[in-house]
């Protein structure tokens, strides 16, 4: 008798809160990814921080979470977890494999594409990360804009035997004060003397390097010089054919992207025969270790390679697996190539 798909998800939820990766024994792994609050609808909405789920099927080494928690909760024994998750997990990649969608209740949708491909699609309101719990979408109205009324200053009335004077009127914005024209001024002059004084400092060190990274005179000296009676000899200019290359010729032609790109493998061994890595090779997929194990030769060694991976962190993730899994691969390594 197998456990029931409503108590597996259940026990996987539990687990990806506690854990980043849990195993589905014989079909693949479930993965996480922390998801920072993100802005919506034009910054007018604020989405609490969360999980994400994404499902990995070529992650097939099992990290014994789901089957140890299962037998914890139904109070049965290790093995006998062991056997009804595999039961269960057994049918569901028939399932899978007859093109059915498998509903995981409260946790979400598991299927495959029609390239192949596993997809997993979690349920909009489980949210996995302990932190955000009760924590919803939240709306950001703008600050509203603060009116400012214009304020008119006549003049009094002229007296008698005085010129007269129209009105003046003057509109004054309360929220800007007058500013001083005088401080003004003072702080652009110093703004500009030390522009220019930076200017003429960088001057005189490009001109100061310039003058170091020239080469010293060479004083060619002739034997007419020294001895005005000896007769000057001439320099016999090197032939075409057997002309040095110039200096440019000599430079080596970069081109940029050349570099070729560099991954994180998890190593199981290490033979100093091609043949031998070869068959050990062939006893790693028989084991179903991995389905695409490779073979790279580096310092004179052939490396078994189960998996590469562009981060060491996801590497080294892996590599723990292997080792809580099996004492046969103890001795296994990251190295990046």
């Amino acid at each position: 008798m197998s456990v029931s798909l409503f108590k597996i998800s259940t026990i996987l939820v539990e687990l990806l809160r506690e854990h980043n990766r849990v195993s589905l024994p014989g079909v693949g792994a479930f993965k996480t990814e922390y998801k920072p609050a993100t802005l919506i609808k034009n910054g007018e909405s604020l989405l609490p921080p969360s999980k994400t789920v994404e499902f990995r099927e070529e992650e097939v080494w099992n990290d014994g979470l789901l089957e140890a928690r299962v037998a914890a909760k139904e109070s049965i024994s290790l093995d006998d977890a062991k056997q009804q998750v595999a039961q269960l997990t057994t049918e569901i990649q028939t399932a899978l494999d007859e093109g059915k969608h498998i509903e995981f209740p409260d946790f979400g949708t598991l299927l495959i594409t029609t390239d192949g491909d596993y997809l997993f699609e979690k349920d909009d309101d489980l949210n996995l990360l302990p932190e955000a719990f009760d924590l919803d979408e939240l709306s950001i109205k703008p600050l509203p804009k603060t009116a400012t009324s214009p304020i008119t200053i006549q003049n009094p009335e002229p007296l008698s035997g005085s010129p007269i004077i129209k009105p003046i009127v003057s509109t004054i914005n309360k929220e800007k004060p007058v500013m001083d024209n005088s401080r003004t001024n003072r702080y652009i002059i110093i703004t500009v003397a030390i522009i220019l004084l930076v200017a003429a400092g960088f001057a005189v060190y490009m001109v100061y390097d310039h003058y170091h990274s020239q080469p010293a005179p060479v004083v060619e000296t002739t034997l007419e010089n020294e001895y005005p009676q000896a007769p000057v000899v001439e320099e016999l200019q090197p032939t075409p054919a057997v002309s040095a290359p110039s200096i440019e010729e000599k430079k080596p032609v970069r081109h940029r992207g050349a570099r070729k790109r560099q991954y994180y493998h998890v190593i199981l061994g290490a033979y100093s025969d091609e043949a031998t890595a070869e068959m050990a090779m062939r006893e790693q997929k028989s084991a179903g270790v991995c389905d695409k194990c490779e073979i790279i030769r580096s310092g004179g060694q052939y490396k078994i390679s189960a998996y590469r991976y562009r981060s060491r962190s996801e590497a080294k993730e892996m590599l723990n697996g292997f080792k809580r899994t099996d004492v046969e691969y103890l001795n296994a390594w990251v190295e990046r190539f």
